[in-house]
């Protein structure tokens, strides 16, 4: 009996498939989506393709996502100013230099910019480029910043912010 019962264990460990519908980006947010193509991780990366979009996902280290500087302290800071260029006014020249370079490189265009909040407190910025069929969306939470890319259509984009909630 025992035999059996592990042979049909066995049996359906291999032949069912698990597909999550959400996925737990921290403690206090989530994301919701349908079945992917397929999925990879790679660094600090979490890729998922669908049939007609895509998206990634990773949480920003200060340390390393500008190349050029250190941005530990600063991080929520230097995000807010991608996203509204008068932030950077109270910023030093070199600083400053550095955020309009890094929304020229994400596309980010201040005629494009959506900020709205999740639950109490965590920002989500967005910008979606339609030339390029590309997006960014920014969560800015307490001790961390989430950056998630998609690359899809206008309407997928919108779709996918909107799929961002607050953990129960």
């Amino acid at each position: 009996m025992k035999q059996i019962i592990g042979s049909l264990m066995v049996s359906i460990l291999l032949t069912s498939s698990c597909v999550a519908s959400e996925l737990i980006l921290s403690s206090k947010l989530s994301l919701s989506y349908s079945e992917p193509k397929v999925v990879a991780h790679t660094g600090n990366m979490l890729i998922f393709k669908f049939s007609d979009w895509s998206f990634s996902h990773e949480v920003i280290n200060p340390k390393s996502f500008n190349s050029a500087v250190d941005l530990t302290e600063i991080e929520h800071d230097f995000v807010n100013s991608l996203f509204y260029p008068a932030l950077r006014k109270s910023f030093p020249p070199w600083l400053s230099s550095l955020s309009e370079e890094t929304a020229a490189s994400l596309a980010i265009n201040a005629e494009q910019v959506s900020n709205t909040t999740v639950g109490n407190n965590i920002k989500v910025f967005s910008s979606y480029d339609k030339k390029e069929k590309q997006g960014y969306v920014f969560l800015l939470e307490e001790q961390q910043i989430h950056l998630l890319n998609i690359q899809g259509s206008a309407n997928a984009f919108k779709q996918f912010v909107e799929r961002i909630k607050e953990r129960a």
